[in-house]
């Protein structure tokens, strides 16, 4: 960095400095060097922009016929995990494909939570609150969170991967 430069990457919001001293010896400003610039958004052509927040780029994803749902999707600074990004664009599909057996999975934890209590009936067609790429078994796998009225102490969650829904959870932390 030069240092004319120092001025505009101190009051730059967009760049995180980190500094490094040769020898451990604090000198002047031309012996600092700039490491990497944070991103704040990230444009995606399927799943429009995202930004990073709370650890993760966050988006929206169009979950038919429920509309847009929020996305979270792992990533370091400089910008979201390719391989996360990717299975993030097919969530729609692999929605589409699981839906059914969501739907199965949220009623069998309705008639488990209410102990064979009618209580309030399940829905026809569970809506998700949030989409998530998380890593599950070693593998990348999408997971859909659900806040629902029998359950108000948890929030629910389908892991799909490949068309399947390979896990139900009474309680996850949403993403």
């Amino acid at each position: 960095v030069e240092p004319k430069d120092w001025n505009a990457l101190v009051n730059d919001p967009d760049v995180v400095l980190i500094v490094s001293f040769p020898r451990g010896r604090l000198h002047c400003a031309r012996e600092v060097r700039v490491l990497f610039r944070r991103a704040t958004s990230f444009q995606d052509g399927q799943l429009g922009e995202l930004t990073r927040a709370r650890g993760r780029w966050r988006g929206t994803v169009r979950l038919d016929p429920h509309g847009s749902v929020p996305l979270a999707v792992p990533g370091s600074r400089a910008g979201p995990d390719e391989d996360a990004l990717a299975l993030a664009r097919t969530a729609p599909d692999e929605y589409d494909r699981c839906r059914a057996a969501i739907a199965a999975a949220l009623d069998d934890h309705r008639v488990a939570a209410l102990q064979g209590d009618d209580g309030p009936g399940g829905h026809a067609d569970p809506v998700p609150t949030s989409v998530g790429v998380i890593e599950l078994d070693r593998l990348l796998t999408i997971q859909l969170a659900y806040e629902v009225d029998w359950d108000d102490d948890h929030i629910l969650g389908a892991c799909l991967r490949d068309g399947q829904l390979v896990e139900f959870s009474g309680s996850i932390l949403e993403p």
